[in-house]
C-alpha cells in the first residue's frame, strides 16, 4: 500500500507545454505496455510529458514494484479498489491536485484514458497554436459535447453535439446546462484553470458526494435493490465544474473536430487523426495504429482556428469563447482507412470479438516481423 508521502511526484519547476496523465487501472498491464512501446517513445519529456496515474491506496505488489522499476506512474490519492462509477471523479480530483503543484511551471494539463493512440508531436502544434492564436492562458482543448445534469439523480442528461445551440447555462427544477464538456478519451486544460478547480471548495465537496453517490448506486445494484447504475462521467463532471467554477477574462474552449479525433466503431484512422479511440478494447490495436501512423500520417500544417461570433455564459455567469479548429483537407486527407483491411484482419478470427486475447494474437502475427515492435502478442 502506498503512505501519504508517497503520493503524487518531487516538485518539477521545468517549464513544459503540459504534462499528460493517462488514467489506468491495476489489471491493466496490458495496455500500459503497448503504450510504452508505441506512442510514448515519440514524446519529447520537455515539450509534453507523458505519465500514467493510478489510485495508490491498497495496490496489488506487482502494480507497486512496475512503479517502482518503471518511474512512468504517479500515485494520486484514492483506493485502487474503487470501480468505474466513482473512482474515474476521485482520479481526476488528484490528478488535477498533483499536477498544479508537482508541475507549476507547465502551460496544460492534460487528461487521457489508456485505450488511446495519441499523436503527440501534432497535438502539442494544436495546443501552442491554440494558446497563441487566440491569446488565451485559460484554455479547455479536446472533442466537444454537450449535456446538461439532473443534480438530484448526480448524472448527466439532454445530450447534443459539439457546443449544441450555444445556450446560456441555467439552473433550475435541479437541472444544471447546457455546458460543453470535451470527451474523456483525451483533453486539456491550461493549468491555472486546473488550479481553480482543485483548490474551490464547492467543486471538491460535490465532486466527492458524487463519487460517493455513485459508489453507493453501484453497491445497490450488486445487492439487488436497484436496477439502474449511476455514473457520473467524469469528463461531464468536469464540463459541470469549469461551467459552475471557472472564472478568468479570456476563458476559451476549443472543438478539436472529428478530422483529428477518431472514435468510431470498428478500426478505422486517417492520415490526418491525432487521437484514435477503441470501441472495442484490445491493447494491440495501439500498437497496430502506431505502425500504420508511422507511414501514413500526414505532416500536418499549423492550424488555424474559428470562433463563433456570440460568447457562451456560463452557470457562474462568466463568458466563454467557443471556437473550433479549421483543418486543411487539401494538406491532410482526413479519409478514414479500414485497419482490418489494412492488415487482413478478417476471417474467423478477426470475427471472434468477444474473445480479446485471440483478437490481439491473430493481430500481431498478421504482421510482417519488422512491424511487430509496439503490438503486443499475449
Amino acid at each position: 500500500m502506498a503512505d501519504e508521502q508517497a503520493f503524487c511526484v518531487p516538485v518539477d519547476h521545468s517549464p513544459r507545454l503540459g504534462v499528460l496523465g493517462v488514467f489506468t487501472t491495476p489489471s491493466h498491464r496490458e495496455y500500459r505496455d503497448v503504450i510504452r512501446a508505441s506512442w510514448f517513445q515519440d514524446a519529447a519529456p520537455q515539450v509534453i510529458l507523458p505519465k500514467f496515474v493510478l489510485r495508490g491506496s491498497n495496490l496489488p505488489p506487482a502494480v507497486m514494484n512496475e512503479s517502482r522499476s518503471l518511474h512512468d506512474i504517479v500515485l494520486v490519492k484514492g483506493s485502487s479498489k474503487m470501480g468505474r462509477q466513482g473512482g474515474p471523479l476521485i482520479s481526476l480530483l488528484h490528478w488535477l491536485e498533483c499536477a498544479s503543484l508537482a508541475w507549476p511551471n507547465v502551460q496544460l494539463i492534460g487528461k487521457a484514458d489508456d485505450d488511446i493512440w495519441l499523436h503527440l508531436q501534432g497535438i502539442a502544434a494544436y495546443l501552442n497554436g491554440a494558446l497563441v492564436q487566440l491569446d488565451t492562458p485559460m484554455l479547455y482543448f479536446g472533442l466537444m459535447e454537450s449535456y446538461s445534469w439532473d443534480e438530484q439523480h448526480r448524472h448527466a442528461t439532454q445530450f447534443q453535439f459539439s457546443f449544441g445551440h450555444n445556450e446560456p447555462c441555467q439552473s433550475a427544477a435541479g437541472l444544471v446546462g447546457p455546458f460543453c464538456f470535451a470527451k474523456g478519451a483525451a483533453f486539456w486544460l491550461s493549468t491555472p484553470l486546473a488550479r481553480q478547480l482543485a483548490e474551490h471548495e464547492g467543486v471538491r465537496t460535490d465532486l466527492l458526494a458524487t463519487a460517493e453517490a455513485a459508489e453507493l448506486s453501484e453497491a445497490e445494484v450488486v445487492r439487488g435493490r436497484h436496477t439502474t447504475r449511476s455514473i457520473p462521467y467524469e469528463d461531464v463532471y468536469l464540463g459541470l465544474a469549469l461551467a459552475r467554477a471557472a472564472r478568468g477574462a479570456s476563458l476559451t474552449a476549443v472543438q478539436l473536430g472529428k478530422q483529428a479525433f477518431s472514435d468510431l466503431w470498428g478500426f478505422f484512422v486517417a492520415p490526418s487523426t491525432l487521437l484514435w479511440h477503441q470501441r472495442f478494447k484490445d491493447p494491440s490495436r495501439i500498437g497496430l495504429v502506431h505502425r500504420w501512423a508511422r507511414r501514413h500520417h500526414c505532416a500536418l500544417p499549423p492550424p488555424t482556428f474559428e470562433c463563433l461570433g456570440r460568447g457562451y455564459i456560463a452557470c457562474s455567469g462568466a463568458v466563454w469563447r467557443r471556437c473550433s479548429v479549421r483543418h486543411n483537407h487539401s494538406a491532410c486527407s482526413a479519409r478514414r482507412v479500414d485497419l482490418k483491411d489494412y492488415f487482413h484482419l478478417r476471417g474467423p478470427e478477426a470475427r471472434r470479438r468477444r474473445r480479446p486475447q485471440r483478437g490481439s494474437r491473430a493481430e500481431c502475427d498478421a504482421l510482417p516481423a519488422e512491424d511487430r515492435r509496439g503490438c503486443l502478442s499475449g
